[in-house]
């Protein structure tokens, strides 16, 4: 399978990502392949010569980018590189065109607050009313009061 390394040189949670320097290598799986985390072993060629300069790869054959995170020298011209997916890059073109709204920003104005009341501490008041016969008052009328404190 066709791997191709690239030099990075941003900051990793970025969705736009500049990779330049790309280099293609025949390359396999080791064993049970990972998908997220795969080890991909291959042979140098002579345009080749500083592995250790890549840092990131995409494999066509899997449709996914990655992060390298370590180089294995296994013999004289072979390498082992365990990598990990990119999520932001490999769906860069999902994620650019989906649309949402935007409640906080970062840098936003910090005297106004955007988020909705989570508790509503304000006092309820209920009216509910009596039949016009009471025996607590002769002309037919009865005021009840609630009161409670903290």
């Amino acid at each position: 399978m066709i791997i191709t390394l690239y030099q990075y040189s941003g900051k990793n949670n970025v969705v736009n990502k500049t990779l330049s320097n790309g280099v293609n290598v025949d390359g396999t799986l080791k064993d049970a392949a990972n998908v997220l985390r795969p080890i991909v072993k291959f042979r140098t060629k002579s345009d080749l010569q500083n592995i250790a300069s890549y840092n990131y790869a995409y494999i066509a054959a899997l449709n996914r980018y990655y992060f390298v995170n370590s180089v294995d020298i296994i013999a004289a011209d072979t390498f082992l590189l365990s990598l990990s997916v990119d999520v932001l890059k490999t769906y860069e073109n999902e994620i650019t065109a989906a649309s949402g709204t935007i409640l906080n920003r970062e840098n936003g104005n910090k005297f106004i607050s955007s988020r909705a009341n989570i508790h509503d501490l304000r006092p309820t008041f209920e009216k509910i009313d009596f039949s016009v016969t009471s025996p607590f008052d002769a002309n037919g009328t009865l005021i009840m009061v609630t009161l409670k404190g903290n």
